[in-house]
C-alpha cells in the first residue's frame, strides 16, 4: 500500500508473490536444519512434523527456503510411544500421498492474509468515513464465527416464552417401577 492519505483505490492489496522470511528469534536452528539437509552424506528427508496441514506446510516453506531437491518421505504417527515411532519408520510414506496438505495449507494461509489486509482496510476506512478512527477486524474464521454469534443472540433475544405442560407418571414392569415424563409444548384438543 502506499504511503498517505488511504483510500478504497488502494484496495485489493493483491501482491504478486508471497515472500518468506526467516524469523531473527529461530534463525539459528533454522541454519542449523539447512546444514543438515544440504550435506552430502543425506541423501533423503523425513518429514516428521505434526500430522496437520501447518506442519506440513512448515515443512514444506523449510525445504523451498532450502532449495533442496533430496527426496521426501513422510513419518505419520498415531501416538508417540516408542513402538509407534518404530513402526512408523518401518511403513513411511510416500511424499506423492500427502500433497494435498501442504497446498490446502497454503492456500488458507494466504487467503487469510488477503482477507485480512483488504478486509481490515476496507471496514477500518468505511467504520471511520465520518471521522475518527474505528478498527474493525475481519477474517475468514472470525467473520462467520461472529455472524453465527450474532444469528444466534438475535434469536435469543426474539425469544417469547410460551406455555408448557409435563405429564409425570410412574410405571410398572417385571424389573420394578420407572418415572416416566410427556412434554408437549402445547395442548392437543380432542
Amino acid at each position: 500500500m502506499k504511503k498517505g492519505k488511504w483510500s478504497f483505490k488502494h484496495l485489493p492489496v493483491i501482491p504478486p508473490h508471497f515472500e518468506l522470511a526467516p524469523l531473527e528469534k529461530s534463525e539459528q536452528r533454522l541454519n542449523l536444519l539447512l546444514r543438515l539437509m544440504k550435506r552430502k552424506d543425506v541423501s533423503g528427508l523425513i518429514n516428521a512434523c505434526d500430522a496437520g496441514r501447518e506442519g506440513e506446510l512448515i515443512f514444506r516453506y523449510i525445504v523451498q527456503h532450502a532449495r533442496v531437491k533430496k527426496p521426501i518421505e513422510r513419518l505419520w504417527l498415531q501416538s508417540m510411544t516408542p513402538q509407534s515411532i518404530r513402526d512408523g519408520f518401518n511403513s513411511l510414506r510416500a511424499d506423492k500421498e500427502l500433497l494435498h496438505s501442504p497446498i490446502a495449507a497454503k492456500c488458507r494461509s494466504e487467503a487469510d492474509w488477503l482477507v485480512g489486509i483488504n478486509g481490515n482496510s476496507g471496514n477500518d476506512r468505511f467504520n471511520s468515513k465520518e471521522g475518527g478512527f474505528y478498527l474493525t477486524t475481519v477474517g475468514r474464521v472470525q467473520t462467520p464465527t461472529l455472524a453465527v454469534l450474532v444469528e444466534r443472540e438475535e434469536k435469543i433475544r426474539a425469544f417469547t416464552p410460551r406455555g408448557y405442560w409435563e405429564v409425570h407418571a410412574r410405571f410398572g414392569a417385571r424389573a420394578g417401577e420407572y418415572p416416566g415424563r410427556l412434554v408437549r409444548s402445547r395442548v392437543q384438543e380432542g
